[in-house]
């Protein structure tokens, strides 16, 4: 599987007994997987992730932001049977 992904943002909300909180965004980053499963992830036009949070009757807001680049390969596995598990790449 080859090709180029722009994402257009996520949105998660969820919580743990009494701890509730969200967080949205990350449009622009791009994701590039080439041949033999080699891929680059981009942040550079990025937007930040937004958080916010309520635990013990106090908010906490806050964004996480990511810049540059990083390289890397994909790898898929196939798990047989016995459990054992064979990688290979993509190509």
């Amino acid at each position: 599987m080859t090709g180029r992904w722009r994402a257009t943002g996520v949105a998660s909300t969820g919580g743990l007994d009494e701890v509730r909180g969200r967080i949205a965004g990350g449009t622009g980053t791009v994701v590039t997987v080439g041949d033999g499963g080699r891929t680059e992830v981009d942040f550079t036009a990025s937007r930040p992730l937004t958080f916010t949070a309520e635990a013990a009757g106090a908010d906490v807001r806050g964004q996480v932001a990511y810049k540059g680049s990083f390289r890397g390969a994909v790898v898929a596995t196939t798990a047989r049977a016995d459990g054992i598990r064979r990688a290979r790449s993509l190509e």
